[in-house]
């Protein structure tokens, strides 16, 4: 493994543990697969690296009023564990995409963004509803 392939999966494992350790397996691999769906457009950045840290795309990773910025697992949090587990899997595609070609996603705990259509609507996985918005 390279470096950035390391980097990549710490990074997609805190980007889901800070976005959605709450959620089943099933709800957490959705949304890691969407971020692997932005890395295959080339309008998005082509590492999860770049991909998460983006401004204001990922709250808990870029938004300073975010409370979960400062937030840090540690090491023997089971939840943690899996999204690690998670992350490789997504990243080396052993684990299957439940939402096809999804980009993007909100939970159901704010307001539908203006983003979010009926036209672009793939699916909802525990919490998330997800859509191709194809930036």
């Amino acid at each position: 493994m390279s470096l950035q392939s390391d980097a990549d999966r710490t990074f997609l494992g805190l980007l889901l543990w800070r976005e959605c350790r709450g959620e089943s397996r099933a709800g957490k691999e959705a949304v890691a697969h969407s971020v692997m769906n932005r890395i295959k457009s080339p309008t998005w950045g082509n590492t999860v690296q770049h991909v998460a840290f983006q401004r204001l795309q990922y709250s808990s990773l870029t938004h300073t009023q975010d409370p979960q910025l400062t937030v840090w697992p540690l090491p023997d949090d089971p939840s943690w564990r899996e999204c690690l587990e998670i992350a490789d899997g997504v990243i080396n595609g052993t684990i299957a995409n439940p939402i096809d070609g999804a980009d993007s996603y909100y939970a159901d705990s704010i307001k539908a963004p203006n983003w979010a259509t009926s036209q672009n609507y793939v699916g909802k996985v525990g919490r998330h509803s997800f859509h191709k918005t194809g930036r």
